[in-house]
């Protein structure tokens, strides 16, 4: 039980740390007043960069599933 509620606060606090930069990333766009050439890839690059944060700060708490994720993505 120890373990999975290390590996769940490890995941919560990735994932904040996601939603501050993605916060902050939306914050540059007008998403009322922007015109949709505008806004779709910008909502594309924020979402993105939300996954890279994510997988980053995952690994950098050591979650198992981001060091298998790099393992499997690893050239051999």
């Amino acid at each position: 039980a120890r373990g999975i509620l290390a590996s769940a606060l490890k995941n919560a606090s990735a994932a904040a740390v996601m939603g501050i930069v993605i916060h902050m990333l939306a914050g540059f766009v007008d998403w009322e007043a922007a015109a949709f050439s505008v806004r779709l890839p910008a909502l594309a690059g924020i979402i993105l960069a939300g996954g890279a944060v994510y997988l980053a700060a995952s690994f950098a708490m050591g979650v198992p599933e981001a060091r298998m994720l790099a393992a499997r993505l690893r050239p051999r």
